[in-house]
């Protein structure tokens, strides 16, 4: 039986929460039956130096300001010699650029994956969604939310939908590390609270609330510290609001890491005060690593975030919310501990890695056949 082509286009490859989502479904589908491929619009990153050491067949295009043409030339000659059973686009540049490629050349079961709600996406920007959406089979979505905006403002009828959530690897986060050693990189004791933030430091995950919010919690819990996980644009602007409030002592700025499930594990509390989400891979991660979650009430966040449940939900850009909840779980450590099983107990039903993958794996061959 020939194998299924199928290629994942992804804009960048940057680990973020796309990408992240991308490289685990390419290494865990059934190489029986599927041939996988990933391909990258812009410049290369660590995403693509780890699926080519798998051994996963990859290309960057390198389309940036001073590369379009000769870039747009080698897209059409790739995708010209190349046939693909699937081809899955994500994000909103590489959407518009590959769905009328992919058609032209012949690659015509297009698949577009909607991974946020991306609420400041502007009227040009879903007309010209609209009209290219002629030339795609399938959008899969990470969330109902998704799902409905799709719907609402890009006008995509029901019978191209298909929701598929994220999936964790719960190995990663049940192998027994009995070594503390993040705290001990930062001479944090083990008494200590560690509040943690995952996230690119982008405007829209709301971390200047959050840095904001424990200005005014350092008056009055004293025994906590929080870690901000990820790097982006904001690094320096959110470093120095750290400084200007001279809590530079309560908060560490980690960069990028590749330990999650250890971080996670060292912490009490993960939170992601996001203005807007799809379904953020940061909490789903910390379900699985049996923490309490604060998340505001925006995109899918609520379907995954139970209020009361497995943690609590947030207004975005209230600090004062912010507060409250972080002052809840510290003060209640058993309430903490409770939800952070609640949690856990979610998580195995609805957000495991092979659930999604097989989901993904049934949608493509569905879409082969109906061909």
């Amino acid at each position: 039986m020939e194998k299924i082509k199928v290629l994942q286009f992804m804009s960048t490859s940057d680990f973020g929460g796309t990408e992240s989502i991308v490289y685990s479904l390419v290494s865990n589908m059934d190489s029986s039956r599927f041939a996988s491929e990933v391909c990258i619009l812009d410049d290369d990153g660590p995403i693509l130096e780890k699926l080519i050491k798998k051994n996963i067949k990859a290309k960057c295009f390198y389309f940036n300001k001073t590369n379009k043409i000769k870039a747009l030339i080698k897209l059409f000659i790739h995708f010209t010699k190349n046939r693909y059973d699937i081809v899955n686009i994500y994000g909103f540049r590489a959407n518009m650029l590959l769905r009328p490629i992919c058609y032209l050349t012949g690659n015509r079961t297009i698949v577009t994956g909607q991974r946020s709600i991306d609420q400041n996406r502007k009227k040009w920007q879903s007309y010209t969604d609209k009209m290219t959406s002629i030339f795609v089979k399938r959008y899969i979505a990470n969330s109902l939310a998704a799902i409905e905006m799709l719907k609402r403002r890009e006008k995509i009828t029901e019978g191209k939908l298909t929701c598929i959530p994220n999936g964790v690897d719960l190995e990663k986060f049940q192998r027994k590390e009995n070594n503390p050693y993040v705290r001990k990189e930062f001479g944090i004791n083990s008494d200590t609270n560690i509040i943690t933030m995952i996230g690119n430091l982008r405007s829209v995950k709301g971390h200047i609330y959050l840095i904001k919010a424990i200005a005014s919690l350092e008056n009055t819990e004293k025994n906590f510290k929080v870690f901000i996980v990820g790097k982006g644009d904001l690094d320096k602007s959110l470093k120095k609001l750290t400084k200007d409030l001279k809590i530079e002592h309560l908060i560490y700025f980690l960069g990028f890491r590749e330990d999650i499930p250890q971080i996670i594990k060292e912490s009490n509390i993960v939170i992601l005060p996001s203005l807007w989400e799809g379904l953020p891979n940061a909490l789903i991660e910390a379900m699985a690593g049996k923490k309490p979650i604060i998340g505001t009430s925006v995109g899918g966040i609520p379907e995954l975030l139970e209020h009361g449940e497995n943690g609590l939900l947030i207004r975005p850009k209230n600090i004062d919310d912010i507060i409250h909840s972080i002052r809840t779980l510290i003060n209640n450590p058993k309430l903490a501990e409770t939800m952070g099983e609640n949690g856990f107990m979610i998580l195995k039903k609805r957000y495991l890695l092979n659930s999604m993958v097989t989901k993904f794996e049934d949608e493509y061959i569905r879409l082969v056949n109906n061909d």
